[in-house]
């Protein structure tokens, strides 16, 4: 997962860096990719993948899955911030 680290003037990107490696997920074979992606109020990032959600620092490292057993292409939180 590559995600913006700067942006020019005019809002362009100059540089990227990895935020995160999913080269596992991708070998599993498991139906879908990481996908739909939503950030919490306190900077971890929820990605959806096949079958759960990853739960990732801001500076990328795993947290952990939610297991959902279902196949997820998109997340967001409700309004008081905290229900996914």
């Amino acid at each position: 997962m590559r995600l913006p680290s700067r942006l020019d003037a005019q809002g362009a990107v100059t540089a990227k860096r990895v935020f995160a490696d999913a080269t596992d997920l991708v070998a599993s074979k498991a139906p879908g990719l990481p996908d739909g992606m939503a950030v919490a109020a306190d900077g971890n990032l929820f990605a959806t993948d096949p079958g759960g959600v990853i739960v990732f620092t801001p500076s990328g490292q795993r947290l952990g899955r939610i297991e959902t057993g279902e196949l997820i292409s998109n997340c967001t939180f409700g309004n008081d911030g905290h229900t996914l």
